[in-house]
């Protein structure tokens, strides 16, 4: 009884050690670092100091370092007794911000050669959400904020450029500043002319890939998809940082685009009239065909493709940009008219119908099946030869898979 009271002892003295105090000594208590955050392994070096909940806690050394931003080890998550225990070090208690002496503010013997644009950006602001690209100034110098996903801390509290030990993470320093930026002139570009203007671009259209819009001047055009997905968001505007991403510079303009004239299409071959439009609520499978509507008598065909693409059929309409699901076969014109019934050459081996497909029957090269196509016909379908043949127990005949 007395070694267990012992062994009890001394882990609940073990423990008391990284608990943190809650009791304020009377003494001033040290400033609080930037606030803990998650991002990875690659987010903490050995010695960094965070703080979570009035408490600094330092990162211990590599390769235990690895694990400081990462979830699971997030300080004081689960007390005493959590992960947290085996990468970081609890330093104490912490009120304030924390700071330390300034190596950035500009003095006789300035640290930082001047910015080449000479004149300051606009001053850094808190609670800002700025995005990358972004400048600022601070305390004289001029900044950048880095390209995502390190520009989600340009604005957050302890990333003030220039101040602190973690601003580095989200800001680059580019000189020395003084004054104001002077004003830019019109840029120029060494584009081609492409004539009128199409409409403005606006972040509140839907855009697709190959449309175009203008703006100061410059014909764009959506890129192909995916990146026809970026083509609506802001951040992703013509002219902007990120613009090459989702836009392409087709040339300068000027006024407005003559109004086009009605599409010229091909009818497809061998097609006499649209087949059904397409409906939402009908169940498609490959092979299939619909037509989109163009004008009165007039429409595009498309079908649906093969297995696996076929899964999109019932979840993309024929059209969209995404090409996912339908191929565009060409024009069609009135109505396809009623068709007769199919002519079927008997099979000359065969004494009756062999038995009906199953999905539960094992299949192999070279048998046979039926399909009905009547209270009294049927089509006679062969299992392929290898390699093709393991897919006769995955795929039902006329299934469009051939």
């Amino acid at each position: 009884m007395t070694l267990l009271r012992l062994q009890h002892l001394v882990l609940t003295a073990a423990l008391s050690t990284l608990a943190p105090s809650t009791t304020t000594n009377a003494q001033t208590l040290p400033g609080c670092h930037p606030q803990w955050r998650a991002g990875g392994s690659n987010v903490y070096s050995g010695g960094e100091i965070a703080s979570v909940d009035g408490f600094n806690y330092e990162c211990r050394d590599e390769p235990l370092n690895k694990f400081c931003g990462q979830t699971a080890f997030n300080p004081g998550l689960n007390g005493d007794m959590g992960s947290w225990t085996l990468v970081w070090t609890l330093l104490g208690e912490c009120e304030g911000v924390a700071t330390k002496a300034p190596t950035l503010n500009p003095s006789s013997s300035p640290t930082f050669s001047a910015w080449s644009e000479g004149g300051c950006p606009d001053s850094f602001v808190d609670d800002v959400e700025y995005e990358g690209g972004e400048l600022v100034e601070n305390n004289g110098l001029a900044f950048k904020c880095k390209e995502f996903p390190w520009s989600g801390w340009c604005g957050q509290d302890g990333y003030e450029p220039g101040v602190g030990d973690a601003w580095s993470d989200a800001w680059d320093v580019l000189g020395a500043c003084k004054g104001t930026m002077t004003p830019t002139t019109s840029p120029t570009w060494n584009l081609p002319d492409f004539g009128g203007c199409p409409g403005l671009f606006s972040a509140e259209v839907s855009y697709k890939e190959g449309d175009k819009v203008s703006l100061n001047g410059v014909a764009y055009q959506c890129r192909e998809y995916p990146f026809s997905a970026y083509c609506s968001h802001e951040s992703y505007a013509p002219q902007s940082i990120n613009s090459d991403a989702a836009w392409i510079a087709l040339g300068t303009c000027e006024g407005s685009m003559a109004p086009t004239g009605s599409p010229i299409f091909e009818v497809l071959g061998g097609t006499v009239g649209c087949p059904d439009k397409y409906d939402s609520s009908t169940e498609y499978e490959a092979m299939d065909r619909v037509s989109l509507e163009l004008d009165e008598g007039r429409g595009f065909v498309y079908q649906c493709k093969g297995w696996p693409d076929s899964g999109y059929c019932n979840m993309i309409p024929p059209g969209d940009s995404s090409g996912l699901g339908w191929l565009l076969l060409g024009g069609c014109s009135g109505s396809i008219a009623p068709t007769s019934s199919p002519d079927f050459e008997l099979l000359l081996d065969q004494e009756g119908c062999p038995e009906g497909y199953s999905s539960s029957v094992s299949y192999e090269e070279g048998d046979k099946v039926s399909l009905p196509i009547d209270d009294e016909r049927s089509i006679v379908w062969e299992c392929d030869s290898y390699p093709n043949s393991p897919y006769c127990n995955q795929y039902q005949p006329n299934d469009g898979m051939d």
